[in-house]
């Protein structure tokens, strides 16, 4: 279970060991990143904060209309701001020392970073890009994605050079090469097209936080989905868990907006520490045209951490069909983050037959990097045809 000090943090719904949260006191919530000795550098009104999480007391003021912050590997604090259509620079003392101008970006929703030959780097879901740009400013790259970026919201920059980026409109994470060459994709299940945001830490495992399902996901360095942890007061209709960012000690901070908290939170390097067990049932198994089957589908959370949300579907043929209730809007898991201290979650469906033969019927659950399915197969014998002779004497 989850340790805690203060407050009503994200938590794991587990006696596993899952992770602990505290509460970080002293930090401000908001887009931020972090420099090797922990300083919080935060989106924070007109500017940028320097924050000491020892004290709470402010190091650098920066105002400037920056959307989101990273820091340079020279040290300089790097100020996204769509306004003006630049990358601002400043010394660590808040000193403007330069800039970087990338053209229209999006307003709201466009993410910076740097890697460690200096390159600065823009996602943009404007523009559905994702580019590098020299020192000099200069463009260096762009980034060239099989599945098509839809929505690149959030990059990040992992310990060996790899750029990260997530798309919320595709619900997966991209991996590329410091040359740009494309290395892997990662699902992270249904997320919040615009406002997930993404993390790696010292070791190259991934972290996504959506304020749709109020989660913090996170994956191994090769995409095998870890541990789902949740927010204690779920409410899709707030935001929550907003930003996150990886700390040098290899925690990592997640801010939420409706608490106005930042946590802290631990995750094991556990791998299979989440996963599903799937199956289904038809009852009866072998029915008469125009007869009813039921079908119950259980999802079982199995591992030691919670783990989803998930999209439920069933495949049947048009002889036997067969839908699963829908429980949200299009684009939404139908199926809750699940957690293996708590009951299977079961769905009772019904289809009647309306054609013979051997109908195969498949559900299928998908989500934070799974994909488990179950198949059921329901005999339909052709209808039996009676045939009456009459035979009649005629006497001589």
């Amino acid at each position: 279970a989850l340790a805690v000090t203060g407050g009503a943090p994200v938590r794991a719904q587990t006696d596993g060991d899952c992770g602990t949260t505290s509460v970080e006191p002293n930090l401000v919530v908001g887009q931020f990143a972090l420099d090797p000795a922990g300083i919080q550098y935060v989106v924070a009104g007109p500017g940028i904060l320097g924050i000491d999480p020892a004290d709470g007391s402010t190091v650098v003021s920066i105002a400037t209309p920056a959307i989101d912050v990273a820091l340079h590997p020279s040290g300089d604090i790097l100020s996204l701001e769509p306004a003006a259509e630049r990358v601002a620079r400043f010394a660590p003392d808040g000193t403007p020392s330069g800039q970087v101008d990338v053209g229209p970006i999006n307003v709201g929703e466009s993410s910076v970073a740097a890697d460690g030959s200096g390159r600065i780097w823009v996602a943009d879901p404007f523009t559905d890009s994702v580019r590098a740009f020299e020192d000099t400013g200069s463009l260096a790259l762009t980034l060239d994605a099989t599945p098509a970026f839809e929505r690149p919201a959030d990059i990040e920059i992992g310990p060996g050079g790899e750029v990260f980026v997530l798309d919320g409109f595709l619900g997966v994470i991209y991996s590329f090469g410091s040359d740009g060459t494309q290395l892997a994709t990662t699902p992270t299940g249904p997320i919040n097209t615009g406002e997930a945001d993404l993390a790696v830490d010292t070791i190259g495992r991934l972290y996504v936080v959506d304020p749709y399902t109020d989660t913090l996901r996170v994956f191994s360095p090769t995409g095998e989905p870890l541990v789902t942890l949740v927010d204690d007061n779920f409410n899709p209709m707030l935001v929550r868990t907003r930003y996150v960012e990886a700390s040098p000690d290899g925690a990592v901070l997640v801010a939420d907006t409706f608490t106005d908290q930042v946590y802290r939170a631990v995750v094991p390097n556990a791998l299979g520490a989440g996963d599903i067990d799937l199956s289904a049932t038809a009852a009866p198994t072998a029915v008469s045209v125009g007869e009813t089957v039921d079908f119950v589908l259980t999802i079982e959370a199995t591992g030691d951490c919670p783990i989803g949300p998930f999209q439920a579907s069933a495949t049947s043929p048009p002889e036997l069909p067969v839908a699963l209730p829908f429980l949200g809007p299009t684009g939404e898991p139908n199926v809750p983050v699940l957690s293996p201290d708590e009951p299977p979650m079961t769905t009772a469906v019904s289809g009647v037959a309306e054609g013979a033969g051997s109908h195969v019927v498949e559900f299928r659950v998908t989500g934070h990097g799974l994909d488990r399915t179950a198949d059921v197969t329901v005999q339909v014998p052709p209808a039996t045809t009676t045939t009456t002779t009459t035979t009649t004497t005629v006497p001589d």
